[in-house]
């Protein structure tokens, strides 16, 4: 029926406050899931699930959005954001399994040209680049005279872990866009590579050229090793981004993914959002020196998690300075947030 390009329902449902012609009201939206019928792909594939819902809370439909680009499935849960503080969402960010990063912009959802849907960035000339999780999304206001979201996301394959045929990536891309305004789609070319971390160089030659190339980009990419995987959510946290990856190492006797993922290797990646610098030195390589092996690997630290690591989280500590971060049980560091005061209330 209405909800034709319905996969799995891999996608939860987030429940947001939105306008409805002179009213508010709560509705969910959801993406439009994984189509099985692309399982153990590693090239894109267009199908079913591509599409974002809107249906009220008791399940009525409300609203189908797609776009002539969007043949790829969407998997991932969405990021929401209220861009302009009135209590009411008014925009969505999200990614698909080809590669693509879309922005919807609305307004009243009781009206059908307030929606305003558009890809954001299609990385898909980087190989096969999935998204599975949603990207993180912060509100940049110190990094030049207009304030930009920045957008960071991970891509890898979640239906296929063990897979070695792709690598994946860690993408910050700078949406400059204001809101309603049309949308010029970005691709990989656009984003500047700080794979080989040469902004963190010793020289200041290599350093100079590297700024250059990244003042003039909109964003930049980490990518990872051959059959690395980012397969959680990442987080932004004062200026710094982190996400964990996974990378199976199979011997050659598993003969199913609970034989290999003992045998995996999770990582913790921590980078600037500035510059994709390490973030508070995570490696846990102890070695301090400035050529370029050493600034790479000091982006990441191993982590001692069997199977598939979880998201990072942060645990605020009642009357401690700083933050402590946690994949699964493990604590893997702890960092200085700036914190300021925003609201406070009293009753």
């Amino acid at each position: 029926g209405q909800f034709d390009k319905l996969a799995q329902s891999w996608s939860r449902p987030s429940l947001i406050t939105v306008k409805d012609g002179t009213a508010e009201k709560k509705v969910l939206v959801f993406g439009g899931g994984y189509d099985d019928t692309i399982d153990d792909r590693h090239v894109a594939t267009p199908s079913n699930g591509n599409a974002i819902y809107f249906v009220d809370t008791d399940g009525d439909f409300i609203r189908e959005l797609t776009h002539q680009d969007m043949d790829y499935g969407i998997p991932s849960d969405l990021r929401v954001l209220d861009t302009d503080d009135d209590g009411l969402a008014d925009r969505i960010y999200v990614g698909d399994l080809g590669g693509q990063v879309w922005r919807l912009d609305f307004d009243d959802i009781s009206q059908a040209n307030d929606f305003k849907l558009e890809p954001l960035i299609d990385v898909s000339g980087n190989g096969y680049q999935p998204f599975f999780y949603p990207p993180s999304v912060s509100l940049q206001l110190s990094s030049g005279p207009a304030a930009f979201f920045a957008v960071s996301i991970g891509s890898g394959n979640r239906d296929n872990p063990l897979a070695d045929q792709n690598q994946g990536a860690l993408y910050l891309i700078e949406d400059k866009t204001p809101q309603n305004d049309a949308v010029s789609t970005l691709t990989v070319n656009d984003l500047y590579n700080a794979t080989s971390a040469e902004l963190q160089s010793s020289n200041e030659t290599v350093v100079a050229t590297a700024q250059q190339e990244l003042d003039q980009a909109s964003g930049w990419y980490i990518q990872l090793h051959p059959g690395e995987k980012i397969l959680s959510e990442t987080i932004t946290l004062d200026n710094n981004i982190f996400a964990t990856s996974f990378t199976p190492v199979d011997d050659g006797t598993a003969s199913s993914v609970c034989d290999v993922t003992p045998m995996a290797q999770n990582r913790l990646l921590g980078v600037s959002l500035t510059d994709a610098g390490p973030a508070n030195n995570l490696s846990s390589d102890e070695s301090e020196s400035n050529d370029t092996n050493s600034l790479v690997h000091n982006r990441f630290t191993d982590l001692a998690a069997q199977g598939i690591a979880s998201q990072p989280q942060l645990v605020f500590g009642k009357d401690s300075t700083s933050a402590q971060l946690f994949v699964g049980k493990e604590e893997v560091s702890s960092v200085a947030p700036v914190l300021h005061r925003s609201l406070w209330y009293t009753k």
